[in-house]
Order: C-alpha cells, then structure tokens, then sequence
C-alpha cells in the first residue's frame, strides 16, 4: 500500500513538471514569454475553481509551479551572468523574475479576500453604519471558502472586532482590526516562501547596484532554496512538516508563542507519519527530529536564543530531509538503468548528509554531530562512485572536499566552510538532477 501510494504521489509530481512544459517552451521560443505568461494566468484567473488536489484548486498549482519554474530560471541564469562578469544582464534578469512574483499573488486563494478586507476598511473612513454592514456578511462567508487551506480562525475573530466597533463607533479600531485579519492570511505554502524569494531577489539587485556580485549571488543561493519550496510542492510529510515549522519559527520570532506551539504539534504530527516511510533513511532521520521536536515542545511558550537556535536548526534538517524526498522522487520518475539510479540515490543520501553537516557546524556549532554527518557523506559518495563512470572524477574530488571540510571542523572559519559547503552540495545537485 504504502509503495502505491508512493507511486502516486511521484505521478502527482510528473503531473505537475508535465503541466509545465508549455510555459517553458514559451520562454525558450520568444522574449515576449513574460507577457504570454501573464495573458495566461488571466485566463485561468477567471474560471471557477472546480477541480482541487490536497484542498488546492489545481489551476493555482500549475500557475504557481509555473511560475516558479520561472522565477527559478531568471535566478539561475542571473548567477551563471554574475560568474560570467555580465552584471548587466543578470539585472535584466532579476527584474524579469519580479514579474513573476506579481503573477503568483494575482491567483493566491488569500488575495480576493485581502483585497476586499481593504474595501471595507477604505469605506469606514466615510460611509454610514447602515452601508458598511452588509459588506463583513461575504467577508464572512469567503473565509470559510478557504479553511482547508488556511488558518482562519484568528482572520473570524478580528473581522468580529472590526465589526463590533464599528458599530460602536469605533473606526480607528475597527480599521486596526481589519489590518490585523489581513496579517493573519497566511497561505503557508506559498506566502512564506515567496517572501523569502523575492527577499532575496532584492537584496540581490541592491548588492549589484552596489557593485558587490559576491553578496549577489550568495543571496540569489538562498532564493534559488526558497524558490523550490513553492515550484515543486510535495505532500510527502517531511514537506508537511516542513512548513508547519516556517510557521512556527515565524510565530516564534514574532513573540506568538501560542501559535507557534500549535505549529510545532503539527509538525510533530506530520514527523511521527514520516518515521512510518519504507524509506529506512528517511524513516530514521525523521525519528531523529521527532525527538527533537518534542524536547523542543516544553520550551516554546517563552522567548529563549537557545530555543531559536533549535527551531532554526529543526526547521534547517527538515527542509533538507523535505528536498532529499523530492530528489528521490525525481530520480524514480527518469526511469535510469538500475545501477545509475542506485548511484543518483546514494549521491542524494550524501548530498543529504552534507546539508546535515552544514546545519550542525554552522547552525548549531556541534562538532561532534558535524564529523558524523561528514563520515556518513563520505560512505555515500563511496558508493556512488563505485558505478559511476560519466562523473566519477566529480565524485573523487568532491570526496576530497568532504575530507578538506572533516579537518577543518572547530576552526573559526565559518565562511571558508560555508563557501566550501556551498560549492560541493552544488555539484553534487548537478550531479543527482542530470545537468552535468
């Protein structure tokens, strides 16, 4: 049962870089793809939403994957432009990529309703009571239309104050209210990460214009991360769990320690279903992080730099574990002889070692655990090499690198490190996606 359902869930995921194909072939064919684009998503914009995958209309799925697909292009091409010493184009690039952003807001289940939260904050600077309070009665009802997919129930209860103090004349209060219930719309699955992207995008264009590719490229690294989270969504559970900890480190750094708590059992919910994988890595590095997230659980009610720390770490292995999953599915749908794919899984294992290491020497400074993740890395790679004739050069230096990285862990040079680990886990993600 659970390889059908796994069989599924890949399917699922060929359905969407299917859906794809056409924007992409768009792009590759004229410049005018972003305008194409853009008609598209107007198009979809207007049909109903009849059709839902994981409680998601599945034209937003397509249109968001699409996207982001996009989006992720520019970012690549803007890097390889920096390394290339053309700055310019890799302007032109990142703002190409800003369009997209635009795009994915226009069709966010959240946006209608944001957008008529603000028509009814904008009528109580003049109209009468009697006007204004037939327009909270749709907003009401649109917010059920979105439970499934996001938390609602904070959005109900300040929309009631706003109401409230309206009639009680109160229209500063009931404008303040009105704000707060727009705040409270997050689509975890999209907002979070996009933010994350376009923050990054942006901080990219500033370091260009200032000059400075290095601090460029280092943060269009980070988007090309955050970017992944939202083109190639997965319902595997380390991805579940994955953005039930953003959210939680989200509530956590904003001092809502409540919410992030309910955050945080969510996540534990979706890591325990993850210890059930036929996987046996996956199965037992989520155990790993179940018992983190459960000593972390007692912790969370008050603000603590140790607590932040480790939800930052947690949510750090989550998300690698998150994309190794979606690596592993990638490397069974391209059907590959069975030795290559047997290297691609073990190069994916240690690729996922390596983002371990990475996030306990630099995250959480725990040297012992580092040199663990290195020797496990070190294995895979191993075995990767042993079938490997296309790129097994690659492979021996990476080796030779993970060796580099053992002898220097407990050394204050996190930026080497840093830069070291960046360099490897690229190639070794050219390596597992076949790009080299």
């Amino acid at each position: 049962m659970q390889n059908k359902l796994n069989r599924l869930q890949v399917f699922s995921f060929a359905l969407v870089i299917v859906s794809l194909i056409p924007a992409i072939a768009v792009t590759a064919c004229a410049k005018s793809a972003d305008q194409k684009q853009a008609a598209s998503i107007d198009q979809k914009q207007a049909a109903p939403a009849l059709a839902f995958d994981q409680g998601q209309p599945l034209y937003t799925i397509d249109i968001v994957s699409a996207a982001g697909v996009e989006i992720l292009d520019h970012i690549v091409q803007a890097r390889a432009d920096i390394h290339n010493g053309d700055i310019k184009q890799a302007k032109e690039e990142l703002s190409n990529a800003h369009r997209h952003f635009e795009a994915i807001r226009a069709i966010e289940p959240t946006t209608q309703i944001k957008k008529h939260i603000s028509i009814v904050a904008k009528y109580l600077g003049y109209g009468e009571k009697e006007e204004i309070q037939p327009y909270f009665i749709p907003l009401y009802a649109s917010l059920d239309t979105i439970a499934d997919l996001v938390p609602i129930s904070s959005a109900k209860a300040h929309i009631k104050k706003a109401e409230d103090n309206m009639n009680k004349n109160q229209r500063e209060a009931a404008a303040q209210e009105l704000s707060e219930a727009k705040q409270s719309l997050i689509y975890t699955e999209i907002d979070l990460p996009l933010a994350a992207t376009e923050g990054n995008v942006t901080m990219a264009q500033q370091a260009l214009a200032e000059n400075k590719p290095e601090i460029a490229d280092k943060a269009l690294k980070a988007a090309e991360q955050s970017v992944m989270l939202f083109s190639f969504g997965s319902t595997e559970t380390a991805t579940s769990a994955r953005n039930n900890l953003s959210m939680a480190n989200h509530n956590y750094t904003a001092g809502k320690y409540q919410a992030a708590k309910l955050d945080l059992a969510a996540a534990i919910k979706n890591l325990e279903e993850a210890t059930a994988s036929n996987n046996y890595l996956t199965a037992n590095l989520a155990d790993g992080l179940l018992q983190e997230a459960k000593a972390i659980e007692p912790a969370i009610e008050k603000k603590s730099n140790e607590t932040t720390t480790r939800l930052q770490a947690l949510l750090e292995h989550t998300n690698a574990l998150s994309e190794h999953e979606l690596e592993l599915m990638g490397i069974g749908w391209n059907d590959l002889p069975k030795t290559i794919e047997q290297t691609r899984q073990a190069l994916a294992n240690a690729k996922l070692y390596l983002n371990y290491a990475e996030i306990d020497q630099l995250t959480l400074h725990d040297q012992d655990k580092t040199q663990e993740d290195l020797k496990q890395a070190q294995s895979y790679l191993q075995k990767g090499a042993e079938n490997e004739t296309a790129h097994k050069g690659v492979i021996e230096n990476i080796e030779k690198k993970v060796q580099a990285l053992q002898k220097t862990v407990g050394e204050k040079r996190d930026e080497n490190a840093s830069q070291q680990y960046a360099d490897t886990l690229a190639q070794l993600r050219l390596i597992i996606n076949n790009k080299l």
